[in-house]
């Protein structure tokens, strides 16, 4: 071996003892830092996975707390109005049929089309028919007694008559009112007149102050005047004082009278004296 080669190598040997050299310095003056430094990191990813999950798993338990609460409170609003899934299948089941039904009625569909919506809230059947109320209250003293039909009633003073109304005991000074709406026709000499949009036409007799007037337009209950003693039916007719109230009902052209007692019941204690 030559001497340069013998040279070589002791130089690498002498740069191999340097590092080796240095490397021992650096480790016996900063080893310690430089483990402490490896822990750190080490620990800080482990902190730092740690943490991953937990934030993964909170946002989870949260979507899933929420979803339930979110459910309770749906569940217990439904429950408050009574309102069940099964319940709003068969609402909008029988919403659907009352669409259909509706839109396969002819009288519907032609409302429907004619008002464009504009008349909506009108009714599409007729008024319900107003019940008639009493004019006074009191008892029949001489009832309905139509001579064709249920032949002639003896009165009081022994005569006999055809009496087309009824004799209604009431004292003076009772109030005296309509028994439906309607249009006053007559309204003097201790009578009063009302005709009614049902074809029935109503007379008030023996009427004393009366407070309404010809072709006045008035409703049901309206006081027309008081019990008096203007037909001189008292002790002729009847034994006291009264009321005579007949009704009348429109035939074709004309008005025929029927029993009151169709229109407005009273508790009969006499049909003839």
């Amino acid at each position: 071996m030559d001497n340069k080669s013998k040279n070589s190598q002791k130089n690498n040997l002498s740069d191999g003892n340097f590092t080796s050299n240095r490397l021992a310095v650096f480790f016996s003056r900063y080893g310690f830092y430089a483990l402490v430094l490896v822990c750190l990191l080490i620990v800080c990813g482990i902190f730092y996975t740690q943490r991953s999950t937990n934030n993964k798993n909170n946002i989870a338990k949260t979507t899933s707390v929420n979803t339930k609460v979110n459910t309770s409170e749906i569940n217990r609003s439904q429950d408050e109005r009574g309102i069940s899934s099964s319940d709003k299948k068969v609402d909008s089941i029988d919403n659907a049929k009352e669409v259909k039904n509706n839109s396969d009625n002819p009288t519907f569909a032609k409302i429907d089309k004619n008002n464009n919506g504009d008349n909506a809230s009108k009714p599409t059947s007729a008024a319900k028919a107003q019940t008639a109320i009493k004019p006074v209250d009191g008892k029949i003293v001489l009832a309905y007694s139509n001579g064709k039909n249920d032949g002639l009633a003896r009165v009081f003073n022994g005569e006999y008559r055809n009496i087309v109304g009824e004799y209604i005991s009431a004292k003076q000074g009772m109030p005296v009112v309509a028994v439906l709406d309607g249009k006053v026709q007559y309204a003097k000499d201790g009578k009063v007149i009302i005709k009614h949009d049902n074809g029935l036409k109503t007379t008030y007799s023996n009427v004393d102050s009366i407070c309404v007037s010809e072709n006045q337009e008035i409703k049901q209950n309206t006081k027309i005047g008081i019990i008096g003693d203007t037909d001189n039916g008292k002790n002729v007719v009847v034994d006291c004082d009264h009321l005579y109230f007949e009704v009348d009902k429109l035939d074709g052209s004309k008005y025929v009278d029927i029993n009151p007692q169709t229109l407005v019941k009273y508790e009969i204690t006499r049909n003839t004296y």
